[in-house]
């Protein structure tokens, strides 16, 4: 990527958060903007609709508001904005940019919870309950889905990382069995 694309990845990324932190949740605006942009990733088909140029921005932020409904039109709208503005294949780097830029501007620290399938926002809620009682600190925690991962949930905040994941129990039982320390 150009220094002048990544510059002005970096101004749009926190013009973005800027916005975001103006809104009454912010956190909730972020989690659904990231679980849109973690689907758009993983489905193929989808970033070949979004990027045919033969459909029109109308019939793209109609799919969007029918497929990512819960979303909320929102979320859909600036994915769409973003989209038209030839950022499809920047939209996780901008993602990640965006979490980054609002977890410095509000003092909190940012995080990472990967699993095997997409989490409903209750357990979300409920893994970032657990890491800020651990941390002492609020923490804007992004989800990515791993379709490599067996299973479980790996959360990364700062320099502490929870792996919960199945991957890494089996690592550890392959040591022991092994005869090398887990």
């Amino acid at each position: 990527m150009s220094q002048e694309k990544q510059h002005n990845l970096e101004k749009t990324a926190k013009a973005l958060s800027q916005l975001v932190m103006t809104m009454r949740d912010p956190e909730n605006f972020a989690g659904r903007f990231s679980a849109v942009i973690n689907l758009i990733a993983q489905t193929p088909g989808i970033r070949a609709f979004l990027s045919d140029p033969a459909v029109s921005a109308d019939g793209k932020d109609a799919a969007l508001q029918e497929l990512f409904d819960s979303a909320g039109a929102d979320v859909c709208h600036l994915v769409l904005m973003l989209v038209e503005c030839g950022l499809l294949n920047e939209l996780q780097t901008l993602r990640d940019k965006i979490v980054s830029e609002m977890a410095l501007t509000s003092r909190r620290l940012t995080g990472e919870v990967v699993s095997a399938v997409p989490l409903n926002d209750e357990r979300l809620q409920q893994i970032r309950n657990e890491v800020v009682r651990i941390t002492g600190q609020e923490v804007l925690l992004n989800a990515r889905v791993d379709k490599g991962m067996m299973g479980g949930i790996r959360i990364q905040v700062g320099d502490m990382i929870i792996d919960g994941s199945i991957d890494y129990q089996m690592d550890q039982m392959q040591q022991v069995l092994l005869g090398g320390d887990a």
